[in-house]
């Protein structure tokens, strides 16, 4: 890998890791003074938000950092011409979840918030182009400033609003004042790197747009199934149940940074090397899921191992049965990190329309075992869902990249030394089990790395494997 990639990757973990801390201590803070019924309402109206943004997206974030990556000479049209169709979409999803909350029977309130929430979707419409330009030329360490920016400033305001007993509704009010500040700051770094936009209708080029985002915005929508979950928590076992749900759930989620982030400043350059190079592209296909495979394994054992912990930590002894959850997840979040490489490479590849049926498929049996699992089970049929909905999507994704390079990597044979590496981390920390949680993590932390340079996990060998 290029040492443009890694430091877009670095660049991206270090900045990240700032945005993640300051979510995990909105996360804390909210839970600690409000308790699971608060959390669980301010989950279920942030949920129909985030359903309206993959509507928002419409594929077209990927779409564009594609073509722009493969044709860096037309982004300021580009992006002009697209502009008025993410308006349009921005404005029909503001619409559609506010009938959506009402037709099925959601609370006032959840409708209310939801409605204050999304309009932070049409102040954001120019602001995510230009984040994909950025990205498209590789000037990934501006956007991604960017987006911590106005993610430090949406907690900051968050919290503000709690504290001055605005509720929330002073809280989604933060959003939006939050969201004109960081817009701000992306035209001004945009403009730096020479990025820019001429906003121009063409409806000749809008339809074009359309046809070829359709399969992105297909597997966008299909992504909307993942949140089901907890629109149908709430319905049949509450806003408590929500909130034990997220206390689970949340923590794990914000961790996806990790592959989002290599793969965010992989994904140009995975685009690039299609059009240029199969075995360079091979190569970091491989490189990249056996570094993702080296984090996966330690976080869903280790976490396993310490949920209650964890979630006594950060939330305290009322949301303790949320820990009850936490294996599926832990091990659904590690799966997830292994299935981030194949994904942007099926992109890269263009095989994203063949890809459509089985990705809408898997999720569509995601929302059938989430209908079946959660009435019963609650919050930890939920869980076991998302788990074998995301263990499905993987062997899927490994099907179609044999189906691009002709083979697939050996995973068996990528995952063992990481896999022993973090056995003799979970025998450790059984060892130290008496001390305290934070230094245990370090310890654990510690025995992992040695154990795995130990085995020779860190030469270039271990991950330039042979396909089968």
């Amino acid at each position: 890998m290029t040492f443009g990639v890694a430091r877009n990757t670095l660049f991206l973990l270090t900045v990240q890791v700032l945005d993640k801390a300051a979510s995990y201590l909105f996360l804390v803070y909210v839970t600690r003074l409000f308790g699971s019924e608060f959390f669980g309402t301010y989950i279920t109206a942030v949920t129909f938000v985030i359903m309206a943004g993959y509507l928002v997206d419409f594929g077209l974030f990927n779409l564009v950092v594609r073509d722009l990556a493969q044709d860096r000479s037309r982004v300021q049209e580009y992006l002009g011409r697209v502009l008025p169709l993410r308006a349009g979409l921005a404005a029909a999803a503001i619409a559609l979840i506010q009938v959506a909350a009402r037709a099925f029977g959601y609370p006032s309130e959840v409708a209310f918030l939801s409605g204050i929430a999304s309009l932070s979707l049409l102040i954001g419409v120019p602001g995510a182009l230009l984040m994909a330009g950025m990205n498209a030329l590789e000037q990934i360490h501006i956007s991604a400033l960017c987006s911590m920016a106005g993610n430090l400033l949406t907690t900051a305001f968050s919290i503000l609003a709690l504290h001055a007993g605005m509720g929330l509704p002073g809280v989604f009010l933060g959003w939006l004042a939050a969201g004109a500040l960081s817009l701000v700051l992306v035209f001004a770094g945009a403009k730096r790197v020479g990025v820019g936009m001429s906003p121009r209708f063409d409806w000749g080029f809008l339809r074009r747009t359309v046809g070829k985002a359709l399969p992105f915005a297909t597997l966008s929508l299909a992504l909307m199934a993942s949140s089901l979950d907890v629109l149908l928590l709430s319905r049949w076992h509450g806003a408590a149940a929500v909130g034990l749900y997220s206390a689970a759930r949340r923590p794990l989620e914000i961790l996806l940074f990790i592959p989002s982030s290599f793969m965010g400043a992989l994904y140009p350059v995975l685009a690039a090397q299609y059009a240029s190079s199969k075995e360079d592209l091979w190569r970091t296909y491989q490189e990249s899921l056996y570094v993702l495979t080296c984090l996966a394994m330690p976080l869903a054992i280790g976490v396993t191992m310490l949920r209650e912990r964890i979630i006594l930590m950060l939330f305290g002894s009322a949301f303790l049965p949320a820990a009850d959850a936490v294996p599926y997840l832990a091990f659904a979040l590690a799966i997830a990190f292994l299935s981030s490489p194949a994904t942007n490479l099926i992109f890269s590849a263009h095989r994203t329309v063949q890809f459509v049926p089985y990705f809408v498929g898997n999720a569509m049996g995601g929302i059938l075992l989430n209908l079946l699992l959660i009435p019963r089970f609650g919050y930890v049929g939920a869980s076991v869902a998302t788990l074998l909905t995301i263990l499905t999507g993987f062997f899927v994704q490994r099907h179609f990249v044999g189906l691009i390079f002709g083979k697939i990597p050996a995973f068996a044979t990528q995952s063992l030394r990481p896999l022993l590496a973090a056995g003799f981390m979970a025998a450790i920390l059984r060892l130290f089990w008496s001390i305290g949680t934070v230094p245990l993590v370090g310890i654990g932390g510690a025995t992992y790395a040695a154990a795995l340079w130990a085995l020779g996990g860190h030469r270039r060998e271990a991950f330039a494997t042979s396909g089968k």
